[in-house]
Formats: C-alpha cells, structure tokens, sequence
C-alpha cells in the first residue's frame, strides 16, 4: 500500500512537474500561488473564524439553502471562496504576513 501511495505521489510529481517547469503553464498553479503566499493568514482565519461560525452562517445560510441536498457543499464552497477572495485582495495590493 505505502510504494502504491509513494507511485501515485511520484506520478503527480512528474505530471506537475511537466506543466508548471517544462510546458510553462503557470496560470494552473495560481490559485494555489494566491493561497501559499499568505498560508499564515488562512490558519489564523480559519482558527478564529471557523467555517461553522455564525459569521459565515449569516453570510451563507439563506444562499446555499437554496441548493437542496446540495446545500452543505454549497455553504462550504462559498466559505472558501470568500477566504480566497480576501487572499487574493491581499495578492493584489501585496500583503504578505511574515514572521
């Protein structure tokens, strides 16, 4: 099970490895770029403000209700998109938090 794990990991390696280095396609790692830029900031986000907050609730509720069955993944999905719309704000204006 391990060296099937370790295969896996080694064949994504190379696949990355592939588009971002050799092909030069960068714009498929942007929007890990955006996150990894300021990773601090989301642990501090997510531990203050946690998805299942009332703040996201109030924000979030009444859409994803909407979406029936779907509604949990909905209301998770608008959580990270609003986290990864400040992070991108704070891409833009070039905010980093650093230690």
């Amino acid at each position: 099970m391990v060296l099937w794990a370790a295969g896996w990991c080694y064949l994504l390696l190379a696949l990355f490895y592939l588009l971002t280095d050799v092909l030069k396609l960068n714009w498929l790692t942007f929007f890990f770029s955006v996150i990894g830029s300021n990773a601090i900031f989301v642990y501090i986000w997510v531990s203050l403000c946690p998805p299942t907050s009332n703040f996201s609730r109030v924000l979030f509720t009444g859409f994803s209700g909407c979406f029936g069955d779907a509604d949990r993944f909905v209301f998770y999905l608008c959580n990270y998109a609003l986290i990864w719309g400040v992070m991108y704000y704070m891409y833009k204006n070039r905010t980093f938090i650093k230690v």
